[in-house]
């Protein structure tokens, strides 16, 4: 029986497991991103810590528990990279500690803010809002199993 490569392609496709469609879409992601923000020269964690700024004012042990999913356990992993964001003049440290954008942190967040969503709607580009929430809802769930057994 002959098979149409496309068919043949898409059902090797098909035999990939979850982990590597996580990784090989992260890896998408995390270049989606470094080209959005690569005319500003910032990095994704950039991004992240600008963004999470934006909510308001966090120490470093709150801003680093938000990240914490991308950067693993390194504490010590967002130092460079909120250092560059001072050194800018987009971060400052306040009074007690906690770190916050500065006017033109926040400028450059809002600008900034307008490519990523362009990046964010390339992601979505093949699918509908309601699939996005679905894969979302399974992924949560799929940790939840293993966080559960975790020990």
């Amino acid at each position: 029986m002959y098979m149409h490569k496309d068919i043949e392609i898409q059902m090797a496709d098909a035999r990939k497991p979850i982990g590597y469609w996580l990784k090989h879409l992260d890896l998408l992601i995390e270049g989606a991103f470094d080209r959005t923000l690569g005319e500003d020269d910032l990095s994704r964690r950039h991004w992240q810590i600008l963004n999470t700024l934006a909510r308001g004012p966090v120490t470093s042990a709150q801003l680093n528990a938000a990240l914490e999913p991308f950067t693993g356990s390194d504490s010590g992993a967002l130092g460079s990279v909120i250092d560059s964001l001072t050194l800018r003049g987009w971060v400052a440290a306040e009074a007690d500690g906690r770190r916050a954008l500065t006017p033109d942190g926040a400028a450059a967040h809002q600008r900034i803010h307008q490519n990523v969503n362009h990046a964010r709607r390339l992601v979505m580009k093949h699918i509908t809002f309601d699939e996005y929430a679905q894969a979302i809802d399974i992924l949560q769930r799929m940790a939840a199993g293993l966080e559960s057994t975790a020990a």
